[in-house]
Parts: C-alpha cells; sequence; structure tokens
C-alpha cells in the first residue's frame, strides 16, 4: 500500500500493489464525504492491522479512517467535535493526527498533536498519554512497546512501555475502582487517563 500526500496536483489517494509490484487498486479524492480525504496533503500515513483492514490518517479531517482491503470505508475515528480543525482536544479526537501504528492485538496508536490516542479496532477510545507537539512517527515494537520518533532537537526515540503493573489489596467485593498511572521526570508530572475496574 501507499499514500500519495496531494503532492503533484493529483487527487490525494490510496493505492495498494499486487505480488508482482503493479498497481492493483487507488481509491480516494479530494473532498467532504466520509470516503474523501480533506484538502492539503489527503492520507498522510497508513498502517494495516492483522484482517487486512487499513487505516489511514487525514490530517486534515482530523480522522482516522478504516478501508477493507477492497477500499471500502468500514469505520471513521476520532474527528475534532464542535470545533473545526485543529480543535480536537478531548478523549477520542483529534487535533493534528500524523502518523498511526497497530500492535497485535489490533490496537491503533495515533500521534496527534502532544499525545499519543490508543483505540480499540472498533474505534472505541481505550487511552491517551502525553508525548511531544513534535512527534512525528510511531511504531509497537514485538513486546508490544510503542515508540514515537521526534523531528526536531534533540532528534529522539522515545519508548513507551506496554504495561503497568501493581500489586494492590484491601478491595471490597461489587466496588468500582478508578485508577490512572502518572510519570515523573525533570519536566514535571503526566497523568494517564482515568480507568476502572
Amino acid at each position: 500500500y501507499w499514500v500519495d500526500r496531494y503532492l503533484f496536483g493529483c487527487d490525494p489517494f490510496l493505492r495498494k500493489y499486487d505480488a508482482q509490484g503493479a498497481p492493483s487498486l487507488d481509491w480516494g479524492s479530494e473532498g467532504a464525504s466520509n470516503a474523501q480525504w480533506q484538502i492539503q496533503t489527503g492520507p498522510v500515513d497508513l498502517a494495516i492491522d492483522s484482517n487486512n483492514y487499513v487505516y489511514a490518517v487525514d490530517i486534515y479531517g482530523a480522522r482516522v479512517k478504516k478501508f477493507n482491503s477492497v477500499g471500502q470505508l468500514s469505520l471513521q475515528i476520532g474527528g475534532t467535535g464542535p470545533g473545526s480543525y485543529g480543535e480536537g482536544s478531548t478523549d477520542g479526537q483529534f487535533d493534528h493526527p500524523r502518523a498511526i501504528a497497530i500492535d497485535a492485538s489490533n490496537n491503533v496508536y495515533v500521534v496527534d498533536s502532544g499525545r499519543t490516542q490508543r483505540f480499540g479496532s472498533n474505534g472505541a477510545f481505550k487511552s491517551s498519554w502525553g508525548g511531544t507537539y513534535n512527534d512525528l512517527s510511531i511504531g509497537v515494537d514485538l513486546e508490544g512497546n510503542v515508540i514515537a520518533a521526534s523531528w526536531t532537537d534533540p532528534h529522539q526515540l522515545v519508548k513507551y512501555s506496554s504495561a503497568i503493573k501493581a500489586d494492590i489489596s484491601g478491595l471490597a467485593c461489587s466496588t468500582t475502582y478508578h485508577y490512572r498511572a502518572f510519570a515523573t521526570n525533570a519536566d514535571g508530572t503526566k497523568y494517564g487517563s482515568d480507568a476502572t475496574f
């Protein structure tokens, strides 16, 4: 698969190649409908899950689009809420989404402005954590750790652990508990999203 980022004045699109490297399918065009791309760049990144669904990032539409292998739109993730481009600041919305990765369990990770958000393959928001505004690329290693790359000085890779574990005791039956993780370094303290069990 290939993303055309509207570099040559053509409609922005996704292109699928066959095993011999020949183009076998193009889809997408400029526009405001669900299966189209907002103007400026079109799709800017893509990832493919274990079921061969293609997830593509529409930076100016502030959304991720999920397509099946023949180019039919299956799902949209994100949006900007009540505002316009650049104003999706709540969980599950986007400001400037720019990169995407998918792990072995088909969790979807999207780099947005100053944070990374994690979604299920059904588009449901799961969690988010802070990053830097300059995170440009993202990947998931074989152990499930998320790795983000920054494009400004200092050029760096940041590895986010896939799990946090803690022993707890003294819990009561039939009670809902809230928790959230936090991390502290020289830049201050960052808090994860509220979660329950």
